[in-house]
Parts: structure tokens; sequence; C-alpha cells
């Protein structure tokens, strides 16, 4: 296992890194544990195309599939585009627990120290917060994350196989050559600088319906340097 020392010496050197959030931040498992039981309706579908970006329901489903239909066009075409599900910090999800339990333990102390190890900068606060759930045909085509200080995402899936697809592909500056290519790990993080330099990645598409979804808690940090 990669010491805390080591993991900051590749956030500095490359713009993220990467590591087993379990092995410091024990209490991500229990969190983990009931986002199966997050109801179907508290989820909703987002789609980036080139009409736009799209956050429906369910249940809107030629909607979804007119939208999902471009997307893939427009991946074809080399326009970012993306789609998958997402859980939101919204008024309306304020009573999902499994959620809440999540974006809590990412905002803790513990997390934060986690952060301040790895990055040399304290974090203020939670920008953003989503879990994201990727099933077939989902997908992010390749961008940049700006704003803020750092981003983390936090996979929450077991025994993903990485013939699948929904790997995380960190590119280099011309986004011609692959850094690193992330199988979908139960409770590995990926912290990315988005404030000194942007780190283009990509999630390839999920090409078959998975026994279980790709799941991941993101999150979006202001910080400010270490003392």
């Amino acid at each position: 296992m990669s010491t805390l020392d080591e993991i900051r010496g590749c956030f500095v050197r490359d713009g993220f890194a990467y590591f087993d959030l379990a092995a410091y931040l024990p209490d991500v498992q229990e969190a983990a544990g009931n986002l199966g039981r997050i109801p179907e309706g508290a989820w909703s579908h987002i789609i980036r195309n080139r009409e736009g970006e799209f956050e429906l329901p369910h249940d809107r489903l030629s909607e979804i599939a007119r939208h999902q239909r471009m997307a893939e066009e427009d991946l074809k075409e080399g326009r970012f585009s993306f789609s998958f599900e997402r859980l939101n910090d919204t008024i309306a999800n304020a009573g999902v627990y499994e959620f809440h339990l999540m974006k809590r333990l990412l905002g803790s102390t513990a997390m934060a120290n986690v952060l301040l190890n790895v990055t040399a900068r304290r974090p203020t606060r939670i920008v953003q917060f989503y879990i994201s759930r990727f099933g077939k045909g989902h997908f992010i085509s390749t961008h940049r994350d700006p704003g803020q200080s750092f981003g983390v995402a936090v996979n929450l899936t077991r025994g993903w196989d990485p013939n699948h697809g929904g790997l995380t592909v960190i590119l280099d500056g011309e986004c011609h050559t692959a850094r690193a290519c992330l199988v979908p790990t139960a409770f590995q993080m990926l912290v990315f600088d988005t404030s000194k330099r942007s780190t283009p990645h990509l999630v390839s598409m999920v090409s078959v319906s998975p026994p279980q979804a790709r799941m991941a808690a993101i999150a979006r940090y202001d910080a400010v340097p270490a003392e």
C-alpha cells in the first residue's frame, strides 16, 4: 500500500493520484453499503449532446432515447457528450439518507485530513456533490474539469468486470496518449487537480448490461494552501 507521502508525490508530479480510500477512511465501506436501497425515482438521467444538456426523469423514455442517440452520434464525431444517471443534492432528495451519509463522510474532518495530506491544500467546502450511476450505453467523452481547487471520484462498485467498459482513462495534455486507465475498484479514490492544471479524462462506454451498475461519489472542493 502506498503511503500518503507517496500519493502526494504523484499528485504534485502528475496532477492526479488514486488510492484505496478505505485504507485511510474505513467508514466509506459502511456509507456505501446501502446505496442499493435508494429509490429509483430519486435518480435522473443526465445527457449532453449538440442540443444542450438535459436532466430527465426515468419515465420520459422517448426523450431519453432521442437524446441518447444524439449523444452517441456526437461521441462518434468527436464532440463532447455524455450520458449517465445522477443522484443530485436537491430538496427533492433531502430525505435520501444514504446519499447524505456519503456526503457527510466526504465533508468530514477525517476526509479533510486525508485530502490535506494528498494535495497539500486544506479543503474549505464541498462545492458540488452527486452520486453517478452507469449502466449500458453510459459514457463521458474526453473533458477537463476547470474551477474549484480539486475534485475526487470515489468508486462504490464491488466486483466490476473491465470487459464491460466504464473505465476511467486519464490522458496527456494533448489528449493523444493514455497516462492511466483505472478499472472501477471498490473504494478506490481518484483525486485530480482542477486549479493549477487540468487533467483531461474520459469514462469509456459501458457496453453491456452489467450485473450491478457502476457507481461513484463525485465531489469538487474549494481549498486553501496548507500552512
